[in-house]
């Protein structure tokens, strides 16, 4: 049967505020909620004429559309940066290359030209070829793009080329075992819940963080509560900032994220079932502990001391922190990984700050075009003048 409808037209319709305003007034049930046949036939749907409804289908399903790739984007460079951590810092894939070479009878040329191949992430060998096939490629690159080239070469000199024992077995040579204590600046948790209540929000001021803005690797700042300037300097103890890593010990235990230096704010203050990192930058590179605390080693490390009877929580959870032990490599390797994670990051934020601006431009035009508000050329007007105003 041949729709009477655009389809996106009507996904767009059911999901604006008019329409949910509808559904939500149909329900039925408080336990468990459901909407009836006869109250889905008699939703009130905004119709137009064909022309307008396409417009509308295609004008803010285009916006969707970006909001949905620049999703698929940010998955895409976290997972660059999750596989470089674990390739270097894990899996220890440089170092092995390195290895492997020299125990093959290979010279140190050899074994550091193993070592970029492993770090390119892309194999310099065809399925048949020789080292000598390597060589050239890399040749080349040092040829059309000396300055790539030369930054790898400069990465995979800082991996060793032999492992030593260590009270963790086998590690690089010239890495260390570390507390995180060691190489934090200031360890701490959130306030007592009752320095912060519902009656002590405002409108505007210092935002709060809690579980929900720790969902991602990077601070979500959504549907944020504020507490005044005041209320936060006498919790300065609590407040945090850019560069900070927060973690939830109470509740969804295990969440760990990072406020990046790009945030909304340039300050906040952590609910009571949060703790925060703040790494000496001086000594470590706070992506490199972000990472380690998001990978399964650090999560089982961080969770060792949880318990899971009535909510979930980790026992002790700064003075737990402080004492974790971890394998740390040369504090020059650490800021290389943190110089390339963050130029991913930084992109990340970009690419979510523009879908924050898209759902806004959706969410203000949708309404308007159902109710007939807008014009076809008044919407588009809308729309250039929205554009424009991103691209200053």
């Amino acid at each position: 049967m041949i729709p009477k409808i655009n389809p996106r037209y009507l996904f767009l319709a059911l999901n604006s505020p008019q329409l949910k305003h509808q559904i939500d007034s149909s329900v039925v049930g408080s336990t468990q909620k459901t909407l009836s046949l006869k109250a889905i036939s008699n939703l009130e749907i905004p119709r137009f004429d064909r022309q307008t409804e396409d417009f509308i289908a295609d004008a803010c399903g285009q916006l969707d559309d970006k909001i949905q790739l620049n999703h698929q984007i940010n998955q895409t460079l976290e997972q660059i940066a999750q596989a470089i951590f674990k390739s270097w810092f894990v899996d220890l894939e440089p170092v092995k290359a390195k290895i492997a070479t020299l125990e093959a009878g290979g010279s140190e040329e050899g074994a550091l030209l193993a070592a970029m191949q492993a770090i390119s992430g892309t194999s310099l060998l065809d399925a048949d070829a020789s080292a000598t096939g390597a060589s050239e490629k890399l040749a080349r690159l040092q040829a059309d793009q000396p300055e790539q080239y030369a930054e790898l070469r400069a990465t995979a000199e800082l991996f060793p080329s032999a492992m030593q024992d260590s009270e963790l077995g086998e590690i690089p040579e010239g890495w260390g075992i570390t507390r995180t204590e060691e190489l934090s600046e200031k360890i701490a948790m959130g306030p007592f819940g009752s320095n912060i209540k519902v009656s002590t929000f405002v409108s505007c001021g210092v935002p709060i963080i809690s579980g929900q803005h720790l969902k991602e690797t990077l601070l979500s700042d959504r549907n944020n509560k504020f507490i005044t300037e005041e209320h936060a300097d006498r919790l300065r103890n609590s407040n945090v900032y850019p560069g900070d890593i927060i973690f939830t010990h109470a509740g969804t235990i295990g969440q760990v994220s990072l406020i990046p230096e790009e945030a909304e704010y340039s300050r906040y203050v952590i609910s009571q079932r949060q703790f925060y990192l703040r790494v000496d930058k001086k000594k470590a590179s706070p992506n490199f502990m972000l990472y380690f605390f998001r990978s399964y080693l650090g999560q089982h490390l961080l969770l060792a001391n949880a318990s899971q009877v009535g909510v979930p929580s980790i026992a002790r959870p700064s003075s737990h922190l402080k004492n974790i032990e971890f394998v740390s490599p040369s504090f020059e390797l650490m800021q290389c990984f943190e110089t390339i994670s963050k130029s991913l990051l930084s992109m990340a934020v970009s690419m979510r700050n523009e879908s924050q601006r898209l759902t806004a431009l959706r969410d203000a035009l949708l309404p308007k075009l159902l109710s007939g508000e807008l014009s076809i050329p008044d919407a588009e007007t809308y729309l250039a003048e929205a554009e424009e105003t991103a691209n200053v």
